[in-house]
């Protein structure tokens, strides 16, 4: 079998998404589409607007073959954390050949910006370090920095940050998989306005909370309600008040834990306080991601670059992607996990990591009014 694999989030699936799994199977003629997304935690440091598996199928209806999780420690991390841990599992299926991923600016591009990185890096890091002696944040200064290097314009396009980090992961991890890079249909990840048919996920999700239809955009929506954020928020408030020692916590710096004690509990909501963040040096994202991190206790030592997985967690497959299951069992030692029982097959740190996404998931289900319960119930489903 010929397969692609692609990282994705899906929230929600939208024409954007249907156009680009469409196309990459015009264009490499492939026999499979295998779709590694995150679970109800998403890379902007938030949960998922819909649940994981709510989203899973709807992804295998409209093109994917399989949906696999993108676990906790990985989906919310930063673009290089993510993309990098996201190869690792695709390298280990074994079974992928491409790996295909949206961008402003396509391969050629990429790949010249990759040389130019490696070539210069000392470079890089002493540009870097006068940015950031500046005051600006990390992920400002390294985009400046980048754009400087490479004489480009890669880091303010966001697509074009997760599609490097893609290719700088495939080859750093000298992987097999080839890169295939669509060109950007559509607006960006993070733009709030429409094109005909398309429209970002940000400007669908804003859409939805503003009780607008978005069926334009979508193929199809969840049967469930998008999560409450203020809902999300007064949990996180709650944390503020009992939480002592911040400094264990992933993606704690002093100012940003600084700022948000002194400001949390001025802000009557969520998109009140992101607002009063947007006014300052800070990163939203960032932010997002230390404050979701202690709700979750997900420690600095939890996220790491070189993570590895000995599992994969199936959410959805047509029989086309129950096929791929059996190539990745004949081809890869990774454990499938479809029943909670499968945990018993696994190594002591892959239990502590599944037991810490179950008990994650009960809180995101929690947050829905959903049944706390079925964070327990790992199972396949079938379209």
């Amino acid at each position: 079998m010929k397969i692609a694999g692609i990282i994705c989030e899906y929230n929600p699936f939208h024409n954007g998404h249907l156009y680009h799994i469409n196309k990459t199977k015009e264009a490499l003629g492939i026999d499979a589409v295998v779709a590694l997304m995150s679970g109800n935690f998403v890379q902007r440091g938030l949960p998922s607007a819909f649940s994981k598996y709510e989203r899973a199928k709807i992804a295998c209806e409209y093109g994917c073959d399989l949906v696999l999780e993108l676990p906790i420690f990985s989906s919310i991390a930063p673009a290089d954390i993510f993309a990098k841990n996201a190869v690792n599992i695709l390298n280990k299926l074994n079974v992928i050949d491409y790996l295909s991923f949206g961008s402003e600016d396509g391969l050629e591009t990429l790949d010249k910006a990759l040389n130019l990185m490696i070539k210069n890096k000392n470079a890089f890091d002493e540009v870097l370090k006068k940015h950031l002696s500046s005051g600006l944040s990390f992920s400002r200064a390294y985009a400046l920095s980048f754009n400087e290097l490479t004489s480009t314009d890669i880091m303010n396009k966001s697509n074009n940050i997760l599609a490097y980090n893609y290719i700088s992961a495939l080859n750093e991890t000298e992987s097999k998989i080839k890169a295939f890079a669509l060109q950007r249909h559509g607006p960006s990840y993070n733009d709030t306005h429409d094109e005909n048919d398309f429209a970002s996920a940000t400007h669908i999700r804003d859409l939805i909370y503003k009780g607008k239809d978005v069926n334009n955009f979508v193929p199809a929506l969840p049967d469930e309600k998008i999560i409450d954020l203020e809902k999300y928020f007064s949990y996180i408030k709650s944390i503020f008040i009992r939480e002592k020692n911040f400094k264990m916590y992933f993606e704690y710096d002093e100012d940003t834990v600084n700022y948000i004690k002194k400001h949390i509990y001025e802000a009557k909501g969520y998109n009140e306080f992101m607002d009063m963040v947007s006014r300052k040096n800070f990163s939203k994202s960032k932010i997002n991601r230390f404050m979701l991190a202690m709700l979750l206790n997900i420690y600095k030592d939890n996220v790491s670059r070189d993570k590895e997985y000995d599992f994969i967690i199936p959410l959805c497959a047509n029989d086309i992607g129950k096929k791929v299951l059996k190539e990745i069992k004949k081809h890869s030692d990774v454990n499938i996990i479809s029943k909670y029982k499968d945990l018993d097959n696994l190594s002591h740190e892959s239990k502590l990591d599944l037991e810490i996404l179950i008990n994650n998931d009960q809180i995101y289900y929690m947050m829905k009014g959903m049944d706390v319960k079925d964070a327990y119930k790992i199972n396949l489903l079938s379209v």
